[in-house]
Formats: structure tokens, C-alpha cells, sequence
């Protein structure tokens, strides 16, 4: 049974290297058995096939996700609204450029198999509307927004500045991604200042 469970995990993580470097369709069960060093016939012992097996590795992306995602938050509780953001900001980014399967999260971002496009964007989109209220909580327990009707659409702006730097990180040199982080933030700030002055 252990033996089973192992070559599973060996499966599924040689399966999100191929499918990071090579995308859906870019990869075929040939590819995975050869890259784990059986049979094709044998994967079949482990996974119904390819679909099975990326739906797989999807659902455990997406629940690593969600769990940093919600850790992420609770991380925050008590700071300031800049202290906060600066945390999951840097958090955020370097999560994407540490975790593994975030590769094929990135992929699968740009380019979804369309085969599976619609069950994949429902249960990706739950996920990121639960941060976004989070998000929206921190923003609303702050005294820096000026009209609390505009939040919706400040968080917006937050999560897209995330989801870019996270995005493009890996083209950064350190020296380069702490200027920029530093001055977003600080343009960024200014920008939802109600009195003090950045």
C-alpha cells in the first residue's frame, strides 16, 4: 500500500513538471510513465488517465492556495493598513517564487486546457473572491479611505498589483523587485492617504 501511495506522489510530481513545462495538451501519459520510469500501462493502476491525473494536482494546488491565502490573513490581524499590505504584498510574492506548483498555476492562469475551462475558473474564482472580501475587511477597518464606498474598487487595484508582481517576479533581479515594491507601495499608499503624508 505504501509502495502504491509513493509512486502515486512520484506520478503526480513528475506529472506538475511536465505539465508546468509543456501545458495540457503538450503532455501525454507516454511522457509522464517515461518521466517516472514505468510503463504507460502501469499509470493506469494509479490514474483513470491524463485528465484524472491533473485534476489531481489542480485540487491540491488550489487547496495549498486557499490555506495560504487564508493563513496569510490571520497573519495580519492587528497591524496597520500599510503594515498589512506590505506583509502579504511580499508574502504573496514570495510564496510564487518558492512553491513548486505554482509554475503550473501561473500556466494554467494564462492558458487553461479549454477542455476543462469552466470547472477549473468556478472553483479558482470562489477561492479568490474569499480573499478579495478579506482584503476588503482590512480595508474597511482602517481610517485611511476617505469614501468606504470606493474600497471594492481600491482592493481591486491591490489584488491586480499582487497578482503582477507575482506574475513577472521571476524576470526581477532582488535589487530591482525591492525598488519597485517600495515605490508601488509608497505611490500606492499615497494614493489612499485621507491626512498624513508619505
Amino acid at each position: 500500500m505504501n509502495n502504491k501511495n509513493n509512486t502515486k506522489q512520484v506520478i503526480i510530481k513528475k506529472a506538475i513538471h511536465l505539465f508546468s513545462k509543456n501545458g495540457y495538451e503538450g503532455t501525454s501519459m507516454r511522457d509522464i510513465a517515461a518521466s517516472v520510469g514505468i510503463k504507460k500501462a502501469s499509470l493506469y493502476s494509479h490514474f483513470k488517465g491524463k485528465e484524472e491525473i491533473f485534476f489531481t494536482i489542480y485540487q491540491g494546488i488550489l487547496e495549498t492556495y486557499s490555506h495560504f491565502l487564508k493563513s496569510l490573513i490571520q497573519q495580519t490581524e492587528g497591524e496597520s493598513l500599510e503594515r498589512a499590505l506590505t506583509h502579504i504584498l511580499r508574502q504573496f510574492i514570495q510564496f510564487y517564487a518558492k512553491e513548486q506548483s505554482m509554475r503550473l498555476w501561473e500556466r494554467i492562469y494564462l492558458f487553461p486546457p479549454e477542455c476543462m475551462l469552466q470547472s477549473m475558473t468556478d472553483k479558482a474564482y470562489q477561492i479568490e473572491m474569499s480573499f478579495i472580501h478579506n482584503l476588503e475587511n482590512i480595508f474597511q477597518d482602517s481610517h485611511r479611505i476617505k469614501n468606504k464606498d470606493q474600497i471594492p474598487s481600491i482592493v481591486k487595484g491591490f489584488y491586480y498589483l499582487l497578482m503582477g508582481f507575482s506574475l513577472s517576479n521571476q524576470f526581477y533581479q532582488n535589487d530591482l523587485l525591492e525598488k519597485d515594491i517600495k515605490d508601488t507601495l509608497e505611490i500606492f499608499f499615497y494614493g489612499i492617504a485621507t491626512q498624513e503624508e508619505y
